[in-house]
């Protein structure tokens, strides 16, 4: 390199806002440690947008989430704050959405007296390079470190994460499978989970974590104001997300997550979920002629209808679909069975296989049944070989206990439909449902066989 090119090159890092140097060169400028301190914090540096494992400590992801929080420059800060979000509304939201968490306690000095090759060994080394417990949210009783008691978060069974000192929660690095209707909780990992919430849901969610920010900032066993205040900032910044700044009076469930102890306040907070509030349903049948003159099994509680199929016949997300209370199709995953767990008690779920035949029966002869009115609910003649022949309705008993002769007579029509090969029946249903202005169709197409 030339003399003359040494200019065009920088010797040290660039910083923002920029930093003057002296009037000329060689004359260096005496600078105090606060001015080091500002001049260190100004640096500008590329940073990777991964997640960094490299650290040498084997508490590094629980540092690096503290990290995150405590600091806007910090590398992989928004990913890290995701996987945080998403971990806290699992814990947040597991009681409405139908799954188990659990807790179970660590204490690192207990394990670190056990003589084995691996259990152990581990232990004493976390006990030895525990983190400092001056950035820790709370203080125990007895004094001790914070970080050497923790307790393991397991949902269903799988482990989700555990109880951080510093955040709250520090999130499993790896998930081995989505937890049922949280599809935040996909690949592998924590993300977000704005856009998997009804409007419901992230209400709720954001008024527990918004209880949550309260309660730490006046916690009796308030260690670190520094920590807690900016958990709090960072918590705020996602409420907004969720509800654009709107606030509601949280709904805290008495339902406790079994193992947390009464003592600190974080771990008190954490064990009681959020609780679902009551939204409109839009799945709840309109029942008008058997209410008034009900059939043996006519079922007296809310019939919520539940088909994998509303997202595209309503033209909105399954997370906007609230079958029941808080209950959406999203937060179901889909399934009769979760819906029934959460609220058999209260309502009767059907599905559209609750109500169709797996099969289409045929009479012989063009109008063979007399005194019906599905012959003039028939568009197209059915053929058998060239044959007329005449379909019965291939509806479920189910169908007579919720819906009367006349009313049927309304929400039905057949229609032919030829495919390759052959012909089809299609029944469409138009159910009634409970204030929504248009009836909800279910449909379902019949081969005509000879053997039917």
């Amino acid at each position: 390199m030339a003399a003359s090119d040494i200019v065009q090159y920088p010797w040290f890092p660039k910083t923002e806002p920029r930093l003057a140097g002296a009037a000329e060169a060689g004359i260096w400028q005496g600078r105090d440690q606060q001015s080091l301190g500002m001049i260190a914090k100004s640096l500008v540096y590329e940073v990777a947008t991964s997640e960094v494992n490299s650290l040498p400590s084997p508490w590094s992801r629980a540092l690096q989430f503290e990290q995150a929080v405590l600091h806007s420059r910090y590398p992989t800060r928004a990913a890290l704050l995701e996987e945080l979000f998403g971990c806290l509304a699992t814990v947040g939201l597991w009681e409405m959405f139908g799954v188990k968490l659990e807790a179970e306690r660590v204490s690192l000095a207990d394990l670190a007296g056990v003589e084995d090759g691996a259990v152990g060994p581990f232990s004493r080394s976390l006990l030895s390079s525990a983190p400092a417990p001056n950035q820790a949210l709370y203080r125990l009783a007895d004094g001790s470190n914070p970080w050497h008691q923790l307790y393991i978060l397991r949902l269903n069974g799988q482990v989700i994460g555990f109880s951080s000192p510093a955040t709250l929660i520090c999130p499993a690095v790896c998930l081995p499978q989505t937890i049922p209707g949280m599809n935040w909780s996909a690949k592998g990992r924590f993300s977000s989970p704005t856009r998997y919430l009804g409007v419901p849901q992230r209400q709720a969610l954001a008024d527990w974590m918004n209880h949550l920010s309260v309660e730490l900032l006046a916690a009796p066993d308030l260690n670190s104001q520094v920590m807690t205040s900016q958990l709090a900032e960072v918590l705020k910044g996602f409420i907004n997300e969720l509800t654009g700044g709107r606030g509601g009076q949280a709904a805290i469930s008495e339902t406790r997550v079994p193992n947390l102890p009464p003592k600190p306040t974080v771990l008190v907070l954490l064990a009681r979920p959020a609780k679902g509030g009551i939204s409109p349903s839009q799945a709840t049948l309109e029942l008008l002629d058997r209410r008034r003159r009900p059939l043996e099994n006519t079922p007296a509680k809310p019939v919520v209808l539940l088909d994998p199929e509303m997202p595209n016949r309503l033209g909105i997300q399954a997370s906007e679909i609230c079958l029941y209370k808080s209950a959406t199709l999203e937060s179901v995953g889909y399934s009769k069975a979760q819906l029934e767990y959460l609220y058999g008690n209260e309502i009767e779920v059907i599905t559209p296989d609750d109500l169709f035949l797996d099969a289409i029966h045929l009479l012989v002869g063009s109008g063979a049944l007399l005194n019906s009115w599905l012959p003039r609910k028939l568009e197209g003649q059915p053929l058998i070989n060239g044959d007329a022949v005449t379909p019965l309705l291939p509806l479920k008993e189910k169908v007579r206990d919720l819906y009367s002769s006349e009313e049927l007579l309304r929400a039905c029509s057949l229609r032919l439909v030829q495919i390759r090969g052959g012909s089809e029946l299609e029944l469409t249903l138009q159910l009634p449902l409970v204030g929504q202005r248009n009836p909800y169709p279910v449909s379902r197409s019949f081969p005509l066989k000879e053997q039917n």
